[in-house]
């Protein structure tokens, strides 16, 4: 291309006007009036603005190639290709100069109360992050969406009221945090917090905040209650049935106590998943949500005891359903003998055997999910080898469950469970 840098052009009104050129191009970047209507006064002009750049609102000189950036940068704003992404990485740019606050699209989410946002995101059925999440087979029940929705109604709404996204601060997450912290255990706090804070993290990956305020904010610690466990010989105890007014709550506190098995995986125990000394344990369940995966995901086996498994059988004999392998649960509803049994009666009846028993509990917090503490702990106590226990309890890294879990045949468990049940039959100690 030429040399040639700018046009001089004088306008009906007799004002001469310079257009200035891309060099490489050719093209016209820039236009701008010179002030004056006399020639040589205008070619002054626009020789100091090539050499010092052009004056500017604000007193600062920029050069000419500055000001053609900046001009086709509005223009580029101005058409219809500029979308809500580029606007969102312009906002984040301005943020971090200083020059605005949290920027918002009026098609966006910015301009939207926090609350029904946060309502939206964890609406089960409408849910594009829950739909995304169980597309990819990430499953997150009814009954965690149930309990955000709580959440939301019982601290975030009282709190926020008609807040908006735009107006949100970290200083805000931040002051919530303290207030729900004054009169609730550390955990508790965080897990509240969490029902919001995961939404907006979500929002500003898929850009639709420019930032997430929630970014940096630091968990709160201390005043977790912890759950108690029995000890070996209070459990030997409760191995006599006399003491049990309910035998599924009887059955399912041997299983509990010597597989580790969660309080839903018992309830979802069809005659299927009963082998010979091994218990296939493949679902859970729970009012909300029916018949679900694992917690993990993932599908384990445990060793079934001998004793155990004939509890198990003696169940199932009194299940109607004999024609419908799908509806034969082992604790079954005495109501409707095609769902699972509640999991009240296992709480309420190892209480009553507790108190029959003469244990005297003290202040220890102990439920039925305290029987799957007892058996990780008894497990790792007497073996030192979290293999085990992770192949028993499903607790084990994800990357050693990888490793070592995956490949369990019924036979190798089989073999495995012949040393949890020595460790976990107490008849044999001394004092028990």
């Amino acid at each position: 291309m030429g040399d040639r840098r700018f046009y001089l052009y004088q306008r009906k009104n007799g004002v001469f006007y310079a257009e200035f050129l891309d060099l490489q191009t050719g093209q016209r970047v820039l236009y701008r009036s010179t002030g004056t209507k006399i020639r040589e006064d205008a070619l002054i002009t626009v020789g100091k603005w090539l050499e010092g750049g052009l004056p500017s609102a604000n007193g600062r000189k920029r050069r000419i190639k500055e000001v053609a950036d900046l001009k086709t940068a509005m223009s580029f704003i101005k058409s219809g290709v500029f979308g809500e992404g580029e606007a969102m990485e312009m906002a984040l740019a301005l943020k971090g100069r200083g020059l605005i606050s949290l920027g918002v699209t009026p098609a966006g989410i910015g301009n939207k109360p926090l609350v029904d946002f946060l309502y939206e995101f964890w609406n089960y059925e409408k849910s594009p992050y829950l739909r995304d999440r169980r597309a990819h087979g990430k499953y997150i029940t009814k009954r965690s969406c149930i309990e955000a929705a709580r959440i939301i109604k019982g601290d975030w709404q009282p709190y926020f009221k008609e807040k908006t996204i735009s107006n949100l601060t970290r200083n805000d997450l931040r002051e919530f945090g303290i207030f729900l912290r004054e009169r609730l255990t550390g955990k508790t706090v965080n897990n509240r917090l969490n029902v919001g804070t995961s939404p907006l993290r979500w929002a500003f990956r898929e850009k639709l905040i420019p930032e997430n305020p929630a970014e940096g904010l630091g968990g709160f610690s201390g005043g977790e209650k912890t759950r108690d466990i029995l000890s070996p010989e209070e459990v030997e105890k409760l191995k006599d049935p006399r003491l049990w007014e309910n035998k599924k709550a009887f059955a399912a506190f041997r299983l509990a106590s010597t597989s580790a098995l969660r309080s839903g995986e018992v309830r979802a125990l069809r005659r299927e998943d009963i082998g010979e000394g091994v218990l296939h344990v493949r679902h859970g369940y729970n009012t909300d949500d029916g018949i679900k995966s694992c917690k993990n995901g993932k599908e384990r086996s445990v060793y079934l005891l001998p004793e155990v498994r004939g509890l198990l059988m003696d169940l199932l004999e009194g299940n109607p359903l004999t024609d419908n392998p799908d509806k034969q649960f082992v604790f079954f509803s005495d109501h409707d003998p095609g769902k699972p049994c509640g999991n009240l009666i296992f709480v309420k009846y190892l209480r009553k055997a507790i108190d029959a028993a003469g244990i005297d509990l003290g202040t220890r917090r102990v439920d039925f999910h305290s029987l799957r503490h007892f058996v990780a702990k008894e497990l790792a106590d007497a073996t030192g080898d979290l293999r085990i226990v992770g192949r028993i309890t499903g607790h084990l890294d994800p990357r050693m469950a990888e490793r070592y879990a995956n490949h369990t045949s019924d036979a190798e468990m089989a073999a495995l469970g012949e040393q949890a049940a020595k460790i976990l039959s107490f008849n044999g100690r001394k004092g028990a």
